[in-house]
């Protein structure tokens, strides 16, 4: 995918009129396709940080606020990246995906403190 996009700009930068419209078409049509992956990517990823969350929610094998965290986190990235595939153009897409995000982040590292200095599984 990146190579087709280099191919592209080198041969936009020597053409000129309706050649420069055509690669733009293409550059487009390129860039759109790898946003798609991309956001059916982040919603396989929210399934399984849902699944995962929801286990260690219901077996209560971490505090139940982190477990939550991960389960909030999945759903908002999870709807982001359905309103990405449904809806591109909608900008609610952006607010989601950050705040998203910012909350998995914290889901992963307060896990991660947990699960290394709480339950001391690294000697």
């Amino acid at each position: 995918m990146t190579e087709e996009l280099i191919k592209i700009a080198e041969k936009y930068s020597t053409s000129s009129g309706t050649e420069k419209d055509s690669m733009m078409d293409s550059y487009r049509k390129n860039l759109r396709v790898k946003s798609t992956r991309f956001a059916i990517a982040m919603f396989s990823w929210a399934i399984g940080t849902l699944t995962f969350s929801i286990v260690l929610v219901t077996f209560e094998l971490i505090p139940l606020f982190i477990g939550w965290l991960g389960i909030a986190a999945s759903i908002l990235i999870g709807i982001a990246n359905i309103i990405k595939l449904v809806k591109p153009d909608l900008k609610i897409y952006e607010i989601l995906s950050s705040f998203g995000g910012l909350v998995s982040i914290l889901f992963e590292v307060l896990i991660g403190i947990w699960f290394l200095f709480v339950l001391k599984i690294v000697p």
